[in-house]
């Protein structure tokens, strides 16, 4: 079913304010594309790597993973992933899926959100719905190195880096985008009473 909103904004002539909007959201659709992108890159990398690769020059310790040239420069407390038995390689390719994935999936659906602004849809129903998905996967790949470290230290992994520097700004955004989408959707229900006293 179209939404109302999408099929008013349609029929009426473009504001300069959306015209804004809808140039503002090109280069954002597009950079959180990119990093989609990348996050599998990594993900994929980390898990080719940890699989096919046994030599010494990558390395895991309790701050994380490690890809070295000079094995003088290798943290102390390190040990190569190759050396690592089986069953903590498959649970850090687990892991690692879950961290990468979540991150992923919120880059991707902060640029579905951006599409929509380019395409002129603001204040629809699938904006708001859009930017719950993304808080909701922006707070998930906040918490997902903690969620996972029960299950690394379940296989004895060296890491017990549970929560990253980016992981604060994830939660922020994440709630943010919450709060932000309620805001719309309580303004679109106000908007809507309003026009029902007319």
């Amino acid at each position: 079913m179209t939404d109302i909103t999408t099929m008013y904004a349609a029929a009426r002539p473009e504001s300069g304010a959306l015209k804004r909007i809808r140039l503002l959201s090109y280069p954002f659709e597009f950079l959180f594309g990119i990093l989609a992108v990348l996050q599998a890159l990594a993900m994929i990398s980390l898990i080719g790597a940890g699989a096919f690769y046994s030599g010494p020059y990558l390395r895991i310790n309790p701050e994380g993973v490690w890809l070295l040239f000079d094995l003088a420069d290798a943290p102390r407390d390190s040990i190569a992933i190759g050396s690592l038995p089986l069953v903590t390689l498959l649970a850090g390719a687990g892991a690692i899926i879950i961290i990468f994935g979540a991150a992923g999936m919120a880059y991707y659906n902060l640029s579905k959100l951006f599409s929509f602004y380019r395409r002129g849809i603001v204040f629809a129903n699938q904006t708001v719905a859009m930017m719950r998905k993304c808080g909701f996967w922006l707070i998930f790949a906040a918490l997902a190195p903690g969620l996972t470290q029960p299950l690394m230290r379940l296989v004895e992994s060296p890491d017990r880096n549970w929560f990253h520097g980016h992981s604060l700004a994830q939660l922020i955004g994440g709630a943010a985008l919450f709060v932000l989408a309620g805001v719309i959707a309580l303004g679109r229900e106000i908007e809507r009473d309003q026009k029902g006293f007319i």
